[in-house]
């Protein structure tokens, strides 16, 4: 799947790949491809998420 993440600062970042995005803890989200780690994301710097499914 595709996930699009917007920060509070404006900034945008569009991960493709992702096979699931794991919500860790009360702070982070991790985003996974094939069992390995491509980002972790601070939850309070996240202001919208977007994942899209491919067809």
């Amino acid at each position: 799947m595709k996930v699009e993440i917007e920060k509070h600062d404006g900034s945008k970042y569009t991960y493709s790949d992702v096979d699931h995005v794991q919500d860790k803890d009360q702070y982070k989200l991790v985003l996974v491809k094939d069992g390995k780690i491509l980002a972790i994301e601070n939850k309070g710097d996240i202001k919208n998420l977007h994942t899209v499914e491919p067809a």
